[in-house]
């Protein structure tokens, strides 16, 4: 048996999961501020792994501690503040007891761009539960492309949406 309930980590991921919808749905002009009670969901020495993307230029595709989680994830909202309003509803979740892992799928919602269409892409995640609420470990799966494309599509129309309000 693991070293957690099953019932422990079921609360933990739905914690977190409610947690990611307060943080990121909230537009915000400080995400450090904003993004604190997301950042708690992780042990001080997480390791944050993510395989598509990766960190910075793409390169590293691991960081480790909280602090590093922080200064990328804001870092983000830097480069790209409209990922604000993001959500990430999870279609489903599996958790192994035994490794005390919850393995998931992310939908990555963009909001509304102004005309009701949806631009979404799917990624995948495994967390490794680390007791008190946190996680110790957190794995992205993301296909970098489609992601990008649909980042590109989703800017595409919220320029031809706010042009439309603008005429």
């Amino acid at each position: 048996m693991g070293s957690w309930s099953r019932e422990e980590i079921d609360g933990a991921f739905n914690h977190f999961m409610e947690v990611t919808d307060r943080c990121f749905l909230l537009p915000t002009a400080n995400p450090s501020v904003d993004l604190e009670e997301w950042l708690q969901c992780f042990t001080e020495d997480v390791t944050y792994r993510d395989v598509g993307l990766g960190f910075g230029d793409g390169s590293v595709v691991e960081i480790h501690g909280r602090d590093a989680v922080r200064a990328w994830i804001c870092g983000l909202f830097d480069v790209f503040p409209s990922l604000s309003g993001m959500s990430y509803p999870v279609p489903w979740y599996v958790i192994d007891e035994e490794r005390g892992w919850v393995v998931c799928e992310w939908m990555n919602s963009m909001a509304d761009p102004g005309d009701g269409s949806v631009f979404a892409e799917k990624s995948y995640s495994r967390l490794m539960y680390g007791g008190n609420n946190q996680w110790s470990f957190e794995e992205d799966i993301v296909n970098p492309k489609r992601i990008q494309d649909m980042l590109q599509a989703w800017v595409e129309a919220k320029a031809r949406c706010s042009r439309e309000v603008a005429r």
